[in-house]
């Protein structure tokens, strides 16, 4: 009996859910493996800088907050500045005012931060609150979970602004046990431009295998988060992988090796 079986996922094909946490119907009946791979992704960088779901801080001005939400999309460091700018001017709770304003390069040394500033507040001074359920707090230039309190009038990012979208991506499934969580694979998008589509082949499948939990399910969810695990949404686009079952023996290894080499050509 073949102990290998290999699955071609395609989100759209999904019984249940959206493309970027499904579920999906594939038979692993009948074989016994113990292991579980991505062979091969395709991903679109359809997803946002700034997301649906997480997409607020809150702001608290003298004991009184409320929560700034950033629109969903992408941004450059002046139309984030704008959006931030406008929320906080339009939300403050005692109708005090804020500034952005960060160092033009063509004329003084740029750190990558920026600066906000308030006026009309008396002595009184305004706080920004992270939370851990969302990376704004990266992209403002701030750390996860943090308080920052304004000092006379001025607030400037603890950290470099990060307009870069999620260099990772991790896909999940139940299907698989990595110890600790139920990573299958994370894929690295750093490099891919913004509309593009992150590829990833798997060129030493048993060494990224995970254990399989379950050999007599026909039902799998597979879900994409960032790293801090907060999905992503691939904003209605599909996406597709490759997924090898396998029991781990010295027959499977040389068909692994021979899968490798192909790809490498």
């Amino acid at each position: 009996m073949h102990q290998e079986r290999i699955y071609y996922i395609n989100s759209r094909n999904r019984i249940d859910g959206t493309n970027s946490d499904f579920t999906y119907k594939i038979d692993i009946n009948n074989i016994e493996p113990d292991r579980i791979a991505v062979l091969q992704a395709n991903i679109p960088k359809s997803y946002y800088l700034i997301q649906d779901n997480a997409n607020s801080f809150t702001l608290d001005e003298n004991g009184t907050t409320v929560d700034v939400t950033i629109t969903a999309g992408n941004y450059s460091r002046s139309t984030l500045k704008t959006a931030i700018q406008s929320q906080l001017n339009s939300l403050s709770p005692n109708g005090w005012t804020y500034g952005i304003t960060f160092p033009t390069a063509s004329t003084t040394v740029d750190d990558g931060k920026y600066t906000f500033t308030v006026s009309g507040n008396s002595i009184i001074q305004p706080s920004f609150i992270f939370n851990t359920t969302n990376n704004l707090f990266e992209i403002m230039g701030f750390d996860i979970g943090s308080t920052n309190t304004f000092v006379t009038d001025s607030l400037k990012s603890t950290n470099v602004i990060n307009l870069q979208k999620e260099n990772s991506v991790f896909i999940h499934s139940d299907l698989c046990s990595n110890g600790t969580d139920n990573i299958l694979q994370d894929v690295y998008a750093s490099d891919i431009s913004d509309f593009g589509n992150v590829i990833f082949q798997n060129t030493e499948v048993d060494g990224y295998s995970k254990k399989l939990t379950t050999s007599s399910n026909n039902i799998a969810h597979f879900y994409l988060t960032n790293e801090d695990g907060t999905p992503i949404d691939l904003n209605g686009q599909n996406w597709n992988m490759t997924i090898i079952v396998y029991k781990r023996d010295t027959r499977l290894f040389d068909f692994i090796k021979s899968y490798a080499k192909i790809l490498s050509k």
